[in-house]
């Protein structure tokens, strides 16, 4: 008896621009708002959160974080999206740190990856990916001046994990 593979739908998540803004960032020194336990002062739009969140439960999905926020572990990360009302965010792991562009960290961190990958998308404020990756990737262009993570983007992440 053979028995199939467990698959996944991922996202590849940065945070600087994706899920803050220059508007959170402001709001955050301003009026010394921080998620908890956060050493380092990192922060999120609770707007982008909620509609990352929306899409990705909805999916099923799985996140991989990929942004520098790594660097200091999933604690932050997973505080931050915590404080901003994602109980429990699916988070799966991150990419290394061997690579030098983005693209080539996420390529490798597939390849590692045990199960069958169904769907997957990216979503980052930098265009440093593969060319085999832009069918899968979500350019959150100029982000944190632009309001990071948008409606639009989550339509089109909804379309990458259907």
């Amino acid at each position: 008896m053979t028995h199939a593979r467990a698959t996944a739908k991922l996202v590849f998540l940065d945070m600087d621009g994706v899920l803050n803004t220059r508007e959170s960032m402001r709001r955050a020194r301003v009026e010394n708002i921080y998620p908890p336990e956060n050493p380092f002062f990192y922060t999120v739009d609770v707007g982008c959160v909620h509609r990352l969140r929306d899409v990705v439960v909805t999916a099923g999905a799985k996140l991989v974080i990929t942004s520098s926020w790594r660097h200091s572990g999933l604690h932050p990360v997973i505080h931050a999206l915590e404080w901003a009302g994602w109980h429990r965010p699916p988070i799966i792991g991150h990419t290394s740190f061997d690579e030098l562009l983005r693209g080539h960290q996420i390529e490798a961190w597939l390849k590692g990856f045990d199960e069958k990958v169904e769907k997957y998308a990216i979503l980052d404020d930098d265009a440093d990916m593969l060319p085999a990756q832009e069918p899968f990737f979500i350019h959150v262009k100029y982000g944190l001046s632009a309001g990071g993570f948008l409606n639009e983007h989550a339509e089109r992440l909804k379309e990458l994990l259907r």
